[in-house]
């Protein structure tokens, strides 16, 4: 178990997000996304218990899904109505938790993976971005197997400039991005 002064870190709730997406019908969306909520509300829940134990906690929101290359393919092929259904899910699961966790500042820290997401595509050359569409992981080498040496040759020595490592997950900017407001948090909360 944990005690006092263990620094526990979360990062989770993409694949609750896309079981979710997997069972919309186009007629479900108010159900789906309660249950998204309800996900939201467990996982703050966890949060808590954690908290309740003495230790300290740093958790991310999801990102937001509906801007990976994955919603955008789903657009195309599936309908314009995908990527929208994929961040109502998204944030009736981040507002489940965002609201349950006690968050008094002492002893959670709350890193916002939807909205850093949402900045780096909005504004990508603020990040040093040039691509926020395109994985630069070739889908014929899955994660974790994509290293800088199976990237496309025009990625070579651009990786950083991704947004997107594959379909669905963030690259290295993102998680140095994200790994920055761990440190903030980590230094200007009461920890």
């Amino acid at each position: 178990g944990f005690t006092t002064g263990d620094l526990v870190t979360l990062l989770v709730g993409l694949h609750d997000v896309l079981d979710l997406y997997a069972a919309y019908d186009g007629t479900n969306l108010d159900e789906l996304k309660s249950q998204a909520n309800a996900k939201g509300v467990q996982l703050g829940t966890l949060v808590n218990r954690i908290l309740d134990s003495g230790a300290k906690v740093l958790v991310s929101t999801v990102p937001d899904v509906s801007l990976t290359p994955f919603a955008i393919s789903e657009k195309i092929n599936v309908g314009d109505d995908r990527p929208g259904v994929l961040y109502d899910l998204t944030d009736a699961l981040n507002s489940g938790m965002r609201l349950t966790i006690v968050s008094d500042g002492s002893k959670v820290g709350l890193l916002l993976a939807d909205d850093l997401i949402r900045a780096m595509v909005k504004n990508p050359s603020a990040f040093g971005l040039s691509d926020v569409v395109d994985p630069v992981c070739l889908s014929s080498v899955a994660l974790p197997n994509c290293t800088t040496t199976t990237v496309p040759d025009a990625a070579v020595g651009k990786t950083a400039a991704y947004l997107w490592a594959d379909t669905l997950h963030p690259a290295v900017t993102f998680h140095a991005q994200l790994a920055t407001q761990a440190a903030s948090r980590l230094n200007n909360l009461p920890f």
